[in-house]
């Protein structure tokens, strides 16, 4: 009985590979998982909230004249989502990267925030985290060259609390810079860590690419409505990051006034 649910369910996951649709896309009947949670700011006016809005594309196709262009682009505090053709992601799979079966049922296959580099105010770096890795700024913007990504902004980029961010980036990196600082629940979609850390010690230990980046903007002050169940049985992924919505708390609009006017 065990070995015929195991074949069914095979089967499924194959059919969804198979007919998961080309380009950035997700496949249609799964588009229900990357949604957010629409119900959590019903109360909130929607002139007060936020959103994230697609500024670039770039794939290494397209030339070194269009990398240019699309590194000059970034900010800090902009958000890149990875993808592959779906060919492509197929062909990794069958040859054994079985990492990149995400591209294959999901819009994105990975995420990541553009943050100060830590050693280096005066040049970015690549916050995200990967398995076995953890929550890193190993990369650097020449990485982008060899992979094909949107680029997102939050319309109200200019509110967002970067030094939270930044504050964000070097205690997270201090907890979790350990092959068990990835959040492997999370990856299943079981449980996920502290989404929605305050304080320093309210980080936690291990994150997958989506929830680090979500509980990043969310220790600045951005509350985002990409969560459903507070996160248990809750698979957070790329594409549901970006298409949630938040707004900032009033404690977080007069730290970044006063920033301002420093």
């Amino acid at each position: 009985m065990n070995s015929l649910k195991a074949s069914i369910m095979t089967v499924f996951l194959l059919c969804l590979v198979s007919c998961a649709s080309h380009g950035p896309r997700s496949y249609y009947t799964l588009r229900w998982m990357e949604s957010p949670n629409k119900s959590t700011f019903k109360d909130i006016d929607p002139d007060n909230l936020s959103k994230f809005e697609m500024i670039q594309d770039y794939h290494p196709d397209m030339g070194e004249a269009k990398y240019k262009k699309s590194v000059a682009m970034i900010q800090e505090g902009d958000v890149l989502a990875y993808y592959l053709h779906k060919w492509f992601a197929r062909k990794k799979i069958v040859l054994g990267q079985l990492n990149k079966a995400g591209y294959r049922i999901l819009k994105y296959g990975h995420l990541a925030i553009v943050v100060k580099d830590p050693s280096d105010a005066k040049k970015l770096k690549i916050f995200s985290a990967q398995a076995f890795k953890g929550p890193n700024t190993d990369d650097d913007l020449s990485s982008l060259k060899s992979h094909a990504f949107h680029l997102y902004r939050l319309d109200k980029h200019k509110q967002l609390n970067f030094s939270k961010i930044d504050e964000f980036v070097v205690h997270c990196q201090k907890k979790a810079k350990k092959w068990y600082g990835y959040d492997f629940s999370g990856m299943f979609g079981l449980w996920n860590s502290k989404l929605d850390p305050k304080k320093p010690e309210d980080i936690g230990h291990d994150y997958i690419c989506s929830t680090v980046v979500l509980a990043a903007f969310q220790y600045s002050g951005l509350k985002l409505n990409a969560v459903h169940r507070k996160g248990f049985l809750d698979l957070i992924t790329p594409n549901q990051v970006l298409l949630s919505q938040g707004y900032f708390t009033e404690q977080e609009k007069l730290e970044v006034k006063a920033e301002s006017h420093e």
